[in-house]
């Protein structure tokens, strides 16, 4: 059996513990500490090479040359960041090879003997770097200075404010130090005394919140750097920017803002909580469309892939909206129900993908939309009814609560008349469930309580 080489354990051990936190690490990335290989495109971050001290017993030499670095992967910016940060910290803490192999020998202990609770050097050594929210934060003010963009906390404080009740979506781009004009730019007037309503500080939320609203969400804010602060320049389209290729902070929502550099995002933060899409899954990304999909799989429908678009569409819509989707003859009954009781707008037939832009206007006004899984729209602003049949959730809106009830009631409610008029075998094939889309952009799939049950058997 080969002798292994030091750090070979750790680093196995560390990547596998980086993977619980930081879900899209792909698999073919490793950590290394030792002489990297010539071949340079294997390596996506290379630390600093070192003669490290080596206080160990058996060393001969006590020195050892080697040095840090992670193999694999492409050269996205995140993910090499990420990693840059990770290994300027094993720097730091790993002084000595003795460190690293009494850490090696508590790490094989624990596996041999089962005490994983036992992680006391583990957490002398490496302390908040397997601390994902410490981890996380580091990264965020890193590469918010490195690109010389607002502080972190002046950013939440943007997001959070709201004109006129309203949340603001629009972006904000920043070209560095280099100052840039355009023809097409609706400019604000430069001078002296008009400078602070227009500079990106806390003292000047409320006018920037303003210019916000200006751009709206299918503009953008210019921000240029004078005299080591930033001012906003004026109005710019999304397509002029693109000549430029600046960092972009795009506000998303309350309390949700993502930034972008040649339209790959470093960090995103939602509802607070700061992410890192290269390296880390959105939560509430792969819970809807996992749920999606397993209601559709246990409904043995098809065309997952044409309603995960249509929900794609109607997230554009500024202040939410829902969607229920229905079995043919109950979505029939419903709309000339709840059409006749002037509940909803009944409407002929359309494909809501080929109308992406018709969508988003016509789901603007209060109601859900009720359509079948083929993605065919036949009735908007529906204001929806039904018996109470399920407990609220006092965390969530009236929109949500109203929906989840109703899914939960409507089939039910036509089977119990069906079998009254001696026609229950014609609706057991009915089916119903929703989709609520939030203010900021997130997704809640809803389907009766028995259906979601079975799913988690």
């Amino acid at each position: 059996m080969n002798k292994k080489e030091i750090g070979e354990e750790f680093c196995a051990y560390f990547m596998e513990r980086m993977r619980e936190y930081f879900t899209r690490i792909p698999e073919g990335i490793a950590l290394r500490f030792s002489n990297p290989p010539e071949f340079k495109s294997q390596i996506l971050v290379r630390g600093v090479e070192e003669a490290w001290p080596d206080a160990r017993l058996e060393a001969k030499i006590k020195k050892y040359s080697a040095v840090w670095w992670v193999e694999g992967g492409e050269e996205y910016a995140a993910m090499r960041k990420f990693f840059s940060i990770v290994i300027q910290e094993l720097e730091a803490r790993f002084l000595n090879l003795l460190y690293l192999q009494e850490l090696e020998k508590e790490l094989r202990k624990r596996i041999e003997k089962g005490h994983e609770d036992d992680r006391t050097l583990e957490d002398f050594f490496l302390g908040d770097l397997l601390n994902k929210e410490w981890l996380t934060t580091r990264y965020v003010k890193q590469v918010l200075r490195e690109k010389g963009l607002p502080p972190l906390e002046l950013l939440v404080q943007l997001s959070a404010q709201k004109y006129e009740k309203r949340t603001v979506k629009t972006r904000i781009y920043f070209p560095g130090n280099s100052l840039w004009k355009s023809d097409f730019m609706v400019a604000f007037e430069d001078k002296k005394e008009n400078r602070a309503e227009r500079q990106i500080a806390t003292s000047n939320l409320r006018n920037l919140r303003k210019m916000m609203e200006m751009s709206g969400d299918g503009q953008g804010l210019l921000a240029q750097k004078q005299e080591g602060r930033y001012y906003i320049e004026g109005v710019v389209s999304p397509m002029e920017m693109e000549k430029v290729s600046p960092v972009e902070v795009e506000f998303t929502g309350r309390l949700s803002w993502v930034v972008r550099e040649d339209g790959v995002a470093l960090l995103q933060c939602r509802e607070g909580e700061k992410q890192i899409p290269a390296v880390e899954g959105d939560e509430n990304e792969e819970k809807w469309r996992k749920e999606l999909k397993n209601v559709m799989d246990s409904l043995h429908l098809e065309n997952v892939e044409k309603v995960t678009s249509i929900l794609e569409v109607l997230r554009k819509q500024d202040h939410g909206t829902s969607i229920i989707f229905m079995e043919e003859k109950l979505l029939k009954e419903e709309v000339k129900r709840l059409s006749g009781y002037r509940r909803a707008y009944a409407m002929k037939p359309f494909p809501m993908l080929e109308n992406e832009e018709k969508i988003v206007g016509i789901s603007a006004i209060d109601g859900a939309l009720l359509a079948d899984v083929d993605g065919k729209c036949y009735c908007v602003g529906t204001i929806l009814d039904g018996k109470l049949v399920i407990e609220g959730n006092s965390s969530r809106g009236a929109r949500f609560n109203s929906l989840t009830n109703y899914v939960n009631w409507v089939v039910e409610w036509y089977k119990e008349q069906a079998q009254k008029a001696g026609k229950a075998k014609e609706w057991e094939s009915a089916w119903c469930f929703v989709a609520v889309m939030s203010e900021d952009g997130t997704v809640d799939i809803q389907a009766p309580e028995g259906l979601m049950r079975k799913m988690i058997e």
